[in-house]
């Protein structure tokens, strides 16, 4: 369970330095 909930969090924070690196337009409006 902890393995899993690390990896929730390690993608969730890649996806947000990659969001903010290249932000998409349709994430923008929201």
């Amino acid at each position: 369970e902890g393995a899993d909930k690390r990896e929730r969090m390690t993608a969730f924070l890649e996806r947000g330095s990659a969001r903010s690196a290249t932000p998409a337009p349709s994430e923008a409006s929201s």
